[in-house]
């Protein structure tokens, strides 16, 4: 499979609502996240260990694909068969806002982040994520906001 930043990855455009999936992969599992309470539909594909989060309940759009194996490509790279290490120093000479932490890296210029139990020199990923153009400005919330989620705002009772 190919990552062409922003558009697709195989034959996953990231236009692609639920049902033209589904009509594509009839063996996916259909399930839902909740996050912080906004749901998002999800799919997952056994045959492939592929992961796909919608943007929405309704699954009219992919928000990401988490992909656990085979051979994803960016430019020649062979993504799940470089080590960790190889991939971060590749892509930070092109990508200078590489957003690099203790579960691998993130590149905001090519659409796609990368999960690693180390950057060493022998990790090798775990999964590649692909995402929309949105993803990533998406709201995260602060601890503040998650400990209101849960117990309420015990300052306004």
């Amino acid at each position: 499979m190919k990552i062409i930043p922003y558009f697709s990855v195989g034959d996953f455009n990231l236009k692609d609502n639920i049902q033209s999936i589904l009509s594509r992969y009839p063996n996916s599992k259909e399930g839902s996240i909740n996050v912080l309470g906004k749901k998002n539909k999800t799919l997952y594909l056994p045959t492939y260990d592929i992961h796909i989060v919608f943007s929405d309940i309704g699954g009219n759009e992919i928000e990401s694909i988490e992909i656990f194996k085979g051979e994803i490509f960016f430019n020649e790279l062979n993504i799940l068969n470089s080590t960790c290490l190889e991939l971060k120093e590749i892509i930070s000479n092109e990508d200078k806002e590489l957003i690099v932490d203790n579960e691998g890296f993130t590149s905001p210029k090519f659409g796609f982040g990368v999960y690693c139990k180390s950057l060493g020199k022998k990790s090798k990923p775990t999964s590649v994520i692909v995402f929309n153009s949105r993803y990533l400005r998406n709201d995260i919330p602060s601890p503040d906001d998650i400990i209101k989620y849960y117990l309420g705002n015990k300052s306004e009772q």
